[in-house]
């Protein structure tokens, strides 16, 4: 299977610095932008189904998308929105700034960042986040194993999809930049899929952006 996958656009709230989680953002006049820009990269690709999370940004991102895909014709893909691929839910913490939750609940930032089952904001852990996108691509892979499936997602949830298909530690997610509309692609073998083993993964792309370059971010 050939899974690409894509940040969603930039919030006013991504510009503040701020923590979104599960909170619903509109993306800003940049990030609408970065969507539009997706079309001309993407739309000509043959997809057998898009995953969006269903969150407003990332719904708001693939639309674009979505839009131009429904008037190509033969290349209509079912769209499925899909609660597994929001974002980290921040509990308490979601609408502060990163850099004030440091500040105020120093112990508890530092745990969250050491320890991926903790829990201590009133949210997900990491590994909560990691086993329902475990969960999700386990079922894409059966349906889709010879396919070419889109995701439309946000970052905490995608850098930490990486490191599982990557068989890496979860800890490692902060490794991995991925920008406002990063658009990544991995060639996943079908070996293990029906028991959700991990089969083989390569990163054939991450992070390609070229179709922003013209915008300022």
């Amino acid at each position: 299977m050939r899974l690409i996958v894509v940040r969603h656009g930039q919030t006013h709230w991504n510009a503040e610095g701020r923590i979104q989680g599960q909170l619903d953002t509109e993306l800003s006049p940049l990030g609408q932008a970065q969507a539009q820009a997706l079309v001309t990269r993407l739309a000509d690709n043959p997809w057998d189904a898009l995953y969006v999370s269903d969150l407003l940004r990332a719904r708001d991102t693939a639309a674009p998308l979505i839009e131009a895909l429904r008037g190509s014709p033969g290349n209509s893909p079912v769209v499925h929105y899909e609660p597994r691929l929001r974002e980290i839910a921040f509990g308490r913490w979601e609408g502060l700034r990163f850099r004030d939750v440091a500040q105020q609940e120093p112990d508890a930032f530092q745990a969250f960042r050491a320890d991926v089952n903790a829990r201590l904001h009133g949210g997900e852990s990491l590994g909560d986040v990691a086993a329902r996108g475990r969960s999700l691509l386990t079922e894409v892979r059966r349906h889709h194993a010879e396919g070419t499936v889109l995701w439309v997602a946000h970052g905490g949830m995608l850098r930490l999809l990486t490191c599982h298909m990557l068989g890496l530690p979860l800890s490692a997610y902060r490794r991995f930049r991925l920008d406002s509309t990063g658009i990544s692609m991995f060639e996943i073998s079908d070996s293990d899929a029906r028991d959700g083993g991990l089969g083989c993964t390569v990163v054939s792309l991450w992070n390609d952006h070229r179709h922003i370059l013209g915008l300022l971010d």
